[in-house]
């Protein structure tokens, strides 16, 4: 599988030090978008969605991160990029 981009964020007001990664992968099936989130060292999730190309891989990754990193959004988690 090629690693096409990824990112990793934190919640640095997380007593738990929670993190939310996401890669941008491509292989002979198409492209994967694939999230892990947690705390600390602990992965408590992981997901993988697949696109047949690469425009959709994109939007979705992007909406994913700009979800994540909306200081608005109704979650009391509002994440940082680690990377």
């Amino acid at each position: 599988m090629q690693h096409i981009t990824s990112i990793r964020l934190i919640a640095p007001e997380s007593p738990k030090k929670a993190f939310y990664a996401l890669n941008l992968l491509k292989d002979e099936k198409g492209y994967h978008v694939a999230k892990e989130s947690g705390y600390g060292a602990s992965v408590l999730d992981r997901r993988i969605w697949l696109f047949p190309d690469e425009i959709r891989a994109f939007r979705f990754y992007n909406s994913k991160l700009k979800e994540k990193l909306n200081p608005n959004r109704n979650s009391p988690r509002k994440y940082v990029i680690a990377n």
